[in-house]
């Protein structure tokens, strides 16, 4: 697309609903979630002229919804489910899944490769080790939400927002 708004280009064509598009590190493929799995192609490629790897299913019952992909390319980082049901993160060597956590929602990888950046709840910020599956707490919140946490290219700041709700209240008095 063009800066301008001019130029967008569709890159699927599939009678599948796909959701929620992760570019590749080098920007060579792209991970979309989908009603059926989740699907790795190559965005400069025509959908029609291409068949796109099918990750394998996760667990019985259990969908696997990408959100985020490793610097290194050999990892993807997802929720468990819709609604979550927790954080996996799947494997291009092993073409496995491995459950992180029962909690949480909206997976980033950080630079280094061996944390991932989460919410729960709405609440808190979580970085969980992937090595030793311990989980520190960085951020808790009382009244806002927070949203999904997203990494600059350098893997050396995380962005959020902080939704708040407030409101005022009025008496009407009924003649």
């Amino acid at each position: 697309m063009d800066a301008d708004g001019s130029g967008l280009g569709q890159l699927t064509d599939s009678s599948d609903t796909m959701f929620y598009p992760v570019w590749s590190p080098d920007g060579s493929r792209m991970a979309v979630s989908s009603a059926r799995g989740v699907y790795i192609f190559d965005p400069a490629r025509p959908w029609r002229d291409q068949k796109p790897e099918a990750l394998p299913p996760m667990e019985a019952g259990r969908a696997f919804v990408v959100n985020s992909w490793s610097a290194d390319r050999r990892w993807l980082a997802g929720d468990v489910g819709v609604p979550s049901s927790g954080i996996a993160r799947y494997s291009f060597e092993t073409r496995g899944y491995e459950r992180l956590t029962d909690f949480g929602e909206w997976p980033v990888w950080l630079g280094d490769n061996r944390r991932i950046m989460f919410v729960s709840g709405g609440k808190t910020l979580h970085i969980i080790d992937v090595g030793t599956k311990k989980v520190h707490d960085v951020l808790t919140v009382t009244r806002e939400v927070l949203a999904p946490p997203r990494v600059t290219r350098d893997g050396r700041t995380v962005y959020f927002s902080r939704r708040t709700t407030e409101a005022d209240v009025w008496l009407l008095e009924l003649k």
